[in-house]
């Protein structure tokens, strides 16, 4: 005979990630103030925070496919219990 396997958590779903943002009036004023010598690094700053996004977003999709397997793996070893 075949021995119930025993209750499993439902597994826990990725936490999307909060998007980052360049504060352009920061920016804008600092350019200002130093006379338009923070306009050379505000396009790194802003392309820093592009990437950063992106890869997070990246890593969260892959976390999400990830989950969805683990739930439906899940979901059909509960179904087999009843």
């Amino acid at each position: 005979m075949n021995a119930p396997v025993p209750f499993s958590p439902a597994p826990i779903p990725p936490i999307a990630p909060m998007p980052r943002e360049c504060n352009h009036t920061l920016h804008l004023i600092l350019s200002l103030v130093t006379c338009g010598f923070w306009l050379f690094v505000w396009p790194f700053v802003a392309f820093s925070v592009s990437s950063k996004n992106k890869s997070a977003q990246a890593r969260y999709a892959a976390e999400m496919t990830n989950y969805q397997r683990e739930y439906a793996l899940w979901a059909q070893s509960q179904g087999s219990q009843r």
